[in-house]
């Protein structure tokens, strides 16, 4: 370039006052601190998902803005940035602010791990494993233990245990707490009683396999339903009871009161619980005593409550049934050895221990044989048996005891050769308590029908007196043993009180059930309904 052009440049630069102008060395540090502050405020705000490829977005276009603002500057500011200083101080921060953060996760990490071994000592009581803090790698002890969790600083430079100590570490802790974790959730899924767990407003969070299957929900329909909901629907209640469900909870969570009581689930076959509610009550020194959830248990009590029955049936039957009977036999025996009795009188004393002797073998034998059936230890041999030819060997057997009250059997078999398949020994048992009862609480100068008809693929037994009836009070307890309606009736005609219930033990245990009728001086009506043969299913009532 000739030196005119230059000196023509100096002039016009200088009268048009365009001069660069460096910056001073106070400004240069600041716009340097101003860098490194930047660069750590950035990536501090660059974290979460995909968070490396957010730290190096975030460095590549902190470094692009210097570079960039330096260059606007320059050209249009005629200024001349402290590019250098700037850069050396990005160059500087940014590792030492990653090496920071890493530092200060590294910590965090170190905290957590101490917290899970802490964990693992509530949790492992006896023996077990332990990380020691003298040593890199993991060995037993059952002395020494870990530093406590508090005595990690968060707030000042704090150098960290190595990564191949906390890999080992967690390695250690994960797989104790796993299987610890997995051990007890089998634990809980494998308790025979139905176990659930709710959260705090009483959502169903876990249920074991009994609680399925007593539910019938598959566990995905289990989890996150109302507990007290579940339960009231699993009772057969009418949902009207919110009110009570919230101060149920009030009291579980908030008194930490616990609830204990019978339930009945189920409708047909209905079975009964014991209900146990508590609260489950955090235990650590950071959430002691403040309630995490409900927890709640079934146990089944079904068996309980049968064989209580059977022993309050069992006492019934020794300290009412049995002492009459037992009072008349020893008070005539005594009279007899210990006093000369006419023998009209005699005769008639042996005759009344006689009677008595077998009605006290018939009421054993009866609830014997109820007991039996009850606990399904009675073989039931079930055969094709023509309804029509059991009746007449019945009648033959009762007519008699009819013809000696002066009663009229009158059959109406509306259909012949009726097949049933049954066990004929108890089907005759069944009918000939039946017809036995018609006989003996009628009145003399009375008749009694039997009729057997078809309906709805059932076949009808019905068995009909002219009787002193039940009145509608006393008819749905007919069939309860031991229960013996008060009636007009001499002495002659005391039963046991089983024969009816042994009779619905036996219909039911074919398929089928009795059902009565009743007016008072007007006559009862008892029909058993049992289901006919596939060959006779097709059978019509006659027109």
């Amino acid at each position: 370039m000739p030196g005119v052009e230059i000196l023509a440049n100096e002039i016009n630069t200088i009268l048009r006052g365009r001069f660069y102008q460096p910056v001073s060395d106070s400004a240069a540090a600041l716009f340097a601190a101003l860098a490194a502050l930047a660069v750590i405020i950035l990536l501090g705000l660059a974290q979460g998902k995909y968070e490396a490829m957010k730290q190096i977005g975030v460095l590549a276009g902190l470094l692009a803005l210097i570079l960039f603002g330096s260059y606007f500057v320059f050209a249009y500011g005629f200024i001349v940035p402290p590019l250098v200083p700037v850069l050396a101080s990005f160059i500087v921060a940014a590792p030492l602010a990653l090496l920071r953060r890493s530092l200060s996760a590294s910590v965090y990490l170190d905290e957590r791990i101490a917290e899970l071994l802490a964990a693992e000592r509530r949790l492992f009581t006896n023996g077990r494993k332990r990380l020691s803090p003298d040593s890199n790698r993991l060995r037993l002890d059952t002395g020494e233990e870990l530093e406590s969790p508090t005595n990690f600083p968060t707030d000042k430079f704090y150098l960290p245990r190595g990564l191949e100590w906390k890999s080992d570490a967690l390695g250690f802790l994960s797989r104790d707490l796993i299987n610890r974790a997995v051990f007890v959730d089998s634990a809980l899924r494998s308790i025979e009683d139905v176990l659930l767990i709710g959260d705090r407003d009483g959502q169903i969070i876990f249920a074991n396999r009994s609680a399925r299957r007593i539910f019938n929900l598959p566990e995905r329909k289990l989890l996150g339903r109302n507990i007290f909901e579940q339960l009231n629907e699993a009772e057969n209640k009418i949902a009207d009871s919110t009110e009570e469900a919230e101060e149920t909870l009030a009291q579980l969570t908030i008194d930490q009161n616990s609830i204990e009581r019978e339930i009945t689930v189920g409708k047909n076959d209905s079975r009964s619980f014991v209900l146990r509610m508590a609260a489950v009550v955090g235990r650590n020194e950071n959430d002691a005593g403040e309630t995490l959830g409900i927890i709640a248990t079934l146990s089944d009590i079904t068996q309980h409550r049968e064989l209580q029955k059977t022993k309050n049936d069992v006492i019934a039957l020794v300290t009412h049934e049995l002492r009459t009977p037992l009072t008349a036999i020893q008070g005539m025996s005594e009279v007899l050895t210990e006093h000369a009795v006419e023998p009209e009188s005699q005769r008639k004393m042996l005759l009344t221990i006689n009677t008595e002797a077998k009605r006290l073998a018939s009421m054993i034998n009866e609830y014997l044989d109820i007991t039996r059936l009850e606990a399904g230890a009675q073989a039931i041999n079930f055969a094709p048996i023509v309804v029509e030819s059991l009746l007449e060997r019945i009648l033959l057997m009762l007519e008699p005891l009819a013809a000696k009250r002066e009663i009229k059997i009158v059959h109406c078999y509306l259909l012949n050769h009726t097949t049933v398949s049954a066990d004929a020994e108890r089907l005759a048992q069944m009918l000939t308590n039946i017809v036995g009862n018609a006989i003996k609480y009628s009145p003399p100068h009375t008749s009694i029908t039997i009729e057997t008809r078809a309906s709805g693929g059932m076949l009808e037994i019905i068995v009909a007196d002219e009787g002193f009836g039940i009145s509608a009070e006393q008819l749905p307890r007919i069939f309860e043993k031991f229960y013996r309606a008060p009636q007009r009736q001499t002495t002659e005609t005391t039963g046991t009180g089983l024969g009816l219930a042994l009779a619905r033990e036996i219909a039911e245990l074919h398929g089928g059930y009795i059902s009565a009728e009743s007016e008072p001086n007007k006559g009862s009506t008892f029909t058993v309904h049992l289901p006919l043969a596939p060959e006779n299913r097709e059978i019509s009532r006659p027109s």
